[in-house]
């Protein structure tokens, strides 16, 4: 069989030695340019843990528990690549977004150096919260207020939400899919919004990645058509099946034993509204 080897080659500019200080420092960002910083709670959520959501949401919490976005932090393949650039805070600003996640915070920005960042030790950091990667507060508070795609009055629930329409549009998950490494200033690094945006599909990211399922979002409510939070994508057969099409082509029909066998194998994009892979 062929073999294949896929090589990633990164450049980045060099310019003048100094450090950038403080909010300087986030300019040379394209992407979340800093952490959440510290959400304060509405009443009826004790912790900013996921932990504080399941008892009313177990069926949204367990489908969370199976996503990408709960092993933000923990992934080892994330892990192995964090470690290996010895743990720069700006991979964090996504990866595990919040004050309370972090380590360290970053404080400033060296143009040079196999370093660049200059970070402190963080005070409140929480080493439990941190494993939740991206947690259900990341999207939902903001203002000390829970936001969602529908409205939530006061008395229905434990906590009140407000309805936000952004929670139904691609550019809500813009923020952390699209991206550059400090330095990269030419372009991107990961740009699946802007392939998204030239492939002029209709659906949102939404629509791919949060399918629709009649159940429980909540306790004591009725069933209704929500979300999924699970997020499988490529860990989904039918989502690739819809996505990708594969060909298989032999240089002959009929192989006999000890043969050398040579095919091709070919993967057409025919349904992402992005690359395949992306980010």
């Amino acid at each position: 069989m062929n073999m294949f080897k896929i090589i990633l080659v990164f450049v980045v500019g060099i310019t003048v030695p100094r450090v950038l200080w403080g909010n300087d420092a986030c300019v040379t960002f394209i992407g979340p340019s800093n952490y959440i910083p510290r959400l304060e709670l509405p009443p009826g959520i004790p912790l900013h843990s996921a932990d504080s959501c399941k008892d009313c949401h177990q069926e949204i919490y367990d489908q969370w528990r199976e996503s990408m976005h709960s092993k933000s932090s923990t992934s080892p393949v994330f892990q192995a690549c964090w470690t290996v650039r010895n743990n720069p805070p700006f991979c964090s600003n996504c990866h595990f977004p919040m004050l309370e996640q972090k380590p360290k915070i970053l404080r400033g920005f060296k143009e040079t150096g196999p370093l660049p960042f200059v970070a402190i030790k963080n005070r409140d950091f929480d080493t439990m919260l941190i494993k939740e990667g991206v947690t259900c507060v990341v999207c939902h508070l903001r203002n000390k207020t829970l936001y969602g795609p529908r409205e939530i009055k006061e008395g229905e629930a434990p906590h009140s939400g407000k309805y936000d329409p952004s929670f139904q549009k691609s550019e809500f998950c813009y923020t952390c899919h699209s991206w550059g490494f400090p330095r990269a200033r030419i372009k991107k690094t990961c740009y699946t919004s802007d392939e998204y945006i030239k492939s002029g599909k209709k659906e949102t990211c939404q629509d791919c990645h949060m399918l629709r399922k009649e159940g429980f979002a909540s306790l004591g409510r009725p069933k209704c058509v929500y979300g999924m939070h699970d997020q499988k994508s490529s860990r989904n057969p039918d989502e690739l099946r819809n996505a990708l099409k594969v060909e298989l082509k032999m240089e002959k029909d009929a192989y006999k034993i000890g043969d050398k066998v040579k095919g091709e194998i070919r993967v057409t994009n025919t349904g992402a509204g992005h690359r395949v892979p992306t980010g």
